[in-house]
């Protein structure tokens, strides 16, 4: 088993309570422990988590774990769920240290990805703690069979324990815990649905009498009602009215729409123009299809519908679904002032709609997947990407080969890039990255034996301290135990609390040189100089041998470890640069990232820590993802030619000649300055002959 530690370092921080619920936590069960006549002389609650647990079990106690959850935003139980599960716990002689309390709030109990379940259950399966405790087992789930499901399987058949604080369940009761899971199971689903019906109705007798349920629909607005009774939060009652100025801008688009403009350009118009969004909405752009939604919502002519849909929960899908209901149990009210679009302007739109509109599609047929299918989720859009949020590529485009922005017709600059000719440039370019730095393997190796032979000294210094220390309080606790038969009896008692106090103070030693002597024995390897050499050529055979089309190849492993070592040499991100050319109909597609080379080098030998610093990191690489213009391709050599080996234009076109480039001194020129245009950057004005002495005739 591995150590509290490393578990507790493996534990994702998503789920977890906050400093000051865990400080109130520990305060509780403290104060919970002390009145049940636990002992808590020695108990540091700010010792580290190893020591807490070796005082429990010194102290008889079993390790537990909590869960709390509540549903929506306007609850705020978690810390009273808390409260009452650490004085249960202390009851019952359970230490629950606050790093195995786990939370999810304003969370629906049906989901079953919840961070705070999710962070439970790595717990449990763990066994970093022995007993579960929840105020009920509806915190856990809210469907009862999923509830007993989760306590049978991740608990009981694991051999742990688990207590229902509130419900008065214990699984330790072999003979009752199931049948009382049961009957609370059954009376929380009639309940809720009884709630549920009771709600209905009530929500029914408001929309009858035309007051506001639920969100406004874009283009209406909440008018207070003088008068009327105030809502359950005490808030005024409202009727929906017109909003004159969305609805003039609602107008104008169904007539555009109705003329025939595309729906991609009424949508972009909508938010270049400022137009609202639905409350709900994360993002605070309206998206396409929720603009489709809004131009077929019949609620513009006048017809307003109460209970057309209803959420039912899909289990298997883990989201809520809207099902359509009978026309019989659908409440609709007729009110001309809620006008805002003619029934002819309506129709047409719908028309359009209805012709754009796909069907379902089949099964998509099974293949093999590609590096270029594994990776499009390392490029990003420059244009629409900001310091603290990526705008990633997604596939698009005929036959799904290309790979677009997120943000579809918002992006400005909008482009369709063949996702394996990308892949295939980026990897080409690594390839030759990998296999021309030729002092990559010096530094990596002698980077690799400076850090190994300076981590291990001092981890050895560190051993031998760790030693040192444990003998100390070993010698200490035998002192201790010499004096315990002498004195009074408060004497005897003070010896007593130094005994266990240095016993504890042991323990933290002992295993903290257990965990530096596990270091020093499973510590990074050094890395020889035929292993890199060995990785160099493996790694660009390794790129080459995935971007091939055969179909035929039964290792798929093979793929996966390319797309990782992919990720890598990439550092995770590539920046698609799209460069718009006024007057030509393609626009060029770069790519920029900085390569990870030396660190994924020292990785996959097992080395880690083999390379640290800037060192580690070659400069900003720029590589076409698209196949450029002649000229544009050319531009990089130009630029070494003329500015770096100082040639005219005549003789740098000499010397493409002599390459294989059939250009001319006006060709030359031209690449130049694309170059400088492409950086962004004003061409410097050269001397006649770049400053080179006219030849002599």
């Amino acid at each position: 088993m591995l150590s509290p530690k490393k578990h507790r370092g493996e534990l994702p921080e998503a789920g977890e309570v906050t400093p000051d619920l865990a400080r109130q936590a520990q305060a509780c069960w403290a104060e919970a422990a002390r009145q049940q006549g636990i002992d808590l002389t020695d108990f540091d609650p700010s010792a580290s988590l190893e020591q807490r647990l070796f005082w429990a079990k010194q102290h008889g106690l079993e390790i537990g774990c909590l869960l709390a959850r509540h549903s929506t935003k306007l609850q705020h139980s978690t810390g009273d769920q808390v409260r009452d599960n650490c004085q249960a716990a202390a009851a019952r002689r359970i230490y629950t240290p606050s790093e195995y309390i786990c939370v999810d709030e304003a969370v629906s109990g049906r989901k079953q990805r919840r961070d705070g379940l999710v962070r439970l259950t790595m717990i449990l399966e763990r066994r970093l703690a022995t007993v579960l405790l929840v105020f009920m087992f509806s915190r856990i789930f809210r469907t009862g069979y999923r509830g007993f499901g989760f306590i049978q399987e991740s608990v009981v058949d694991l051999g742990l324990r688990a207590i229902s604080v509130g419900q008065g369940i214990d699984t330790a009761d072999e003979k009752t815990w199931r049948q009382m899971t049961y009957m609370y199971g059954i009376m929380d689903e009639m309940l809720l649905t009884t709630i549920a019906q009771h709600v209905k109705s009530g929500l029914s007798g408001l929309f009858r009498l035309g007051f506001v349920v639920g969100a406004l629909t874009i283009g209406y607005t909440g008018k207070e009602v003088e008068g009327a009774p105030l809502t359950n939060r005490g808030k005024p009652r409202r009727v929906p009215a017109v909003d004159p100025k969305v609805a003039k801008l609602i107008r104008k688009h169904f007539r555009w729409i109705a003329r025939g403009m595309p729906l991609a350009e009424g949508h972009r118009r909508w938010v270049r123009a400022g137009g609202p969004v639905d409350p709900r909405c994360k993002t605070g752009e309206m998206s396409y299809t929720a603009y489709r939604r809004m131009l077929s919502n019949p609620r513009y002519l006048g017809v307003w519908a109460f209970g057309r849909k209803r959420n039912r929960w899909n289990a298997r899908l883990d989201y809520t679904q809207q099902v359509e209901q009978p026309e019989d149990e659908v409440i609709i009210v007729r009110s001309d002032e809620l006008r805002i679009v003619s029934d002819k302007r309506f129709q047409a739109v719908q028309k359009r709609l209805e012709k754009n509109k796909t069907g379902s599609r089949g099964p998509s047929s099974g293949k093999q997947p590609q590096l270029w299918d594994l990776v499009t989720d390392c490029f990003v859009c420059a244009a629409c990407s900001t310091p603290k949020i990526d705008y990633r590529m997604y596939q698009g485009g005929a036959h799904g080969v290309g790979m677009k922005c997120k943000r579809g017709n918002l992006c400005p600059a909008r482009v369709i890039v063949n996702r394996k000719d990308a892949v295939l440039n980026v990897c080409q370019m690594l390839g030759d990255l990998l296999r021309h730095d030729a002092d990559l393997i010096e530094r990596t190796v002698a980077r690799s034996g400076d850090v190994d032979a300076n981590q291990n000294e001092r981890l050895l210094d560190e051993l031998a301290q760790a030693r040192k220390r444990e003998r100390v309080l070993l010698r200490k606790e035998d002192d201790l135990e010499e004096l315990l038969g002498e004195g009074t009896e408060d004497d005897r008692a003070a010896t007593k609390r130094k005994i266990r106090a240095t016993r504890a103070q042991r323990s933290a030693a002992h295993m903290e040189t257990e965990r530096i002597a596990a270091e020093i024995e499973h510590g990074p390897k050094a890395i020889t100089p035929e292993e890199v050499r060995t990785l160099l050529n493996d790694l660009p055979n390794l790129l080459a041998n995935s971007t091939t089309d055969d179909e035929n190849d039964e290792d798929d492993d093979q793929i996966y470890r390319a797309a990782d070592v992919f990720r890598r040499l990439v550092g995770g991100r590539i920046a698609v640069i799209v460069e718009l050319r006024p007057g030509r109909k393609k626009c060029n597609v770069r790519g920029r990232f900085t390569p990870q080379i030396l660190c994924t080098v020292a990785e996959e030998l097992g080395n880690s820590t083999a390379i640290t610093g800037s060192e580690s990191t070659p400069g900003e690489q720029t590589v076409w993802l698209r196949e450029p213009p002649r000229l544009d391709a050319i531009a990089l050599r130009v630029h070494e030619l003329i500015d770096i080996e100082s040639l005219s234009f005549r003789d740098a076109a000499k010397k493409l000649r002599e390459e294989g480039i059939k250009v001319n001194s006006g060709n030359v020129w031209y690449s130049y300055h694309r170059w400088y245009e492409m950086q962004g950057l004003t061409a410097p004005d050269l001397p006649y002959n770049n400053g080179r002495p006219r030849k002599p005739k």
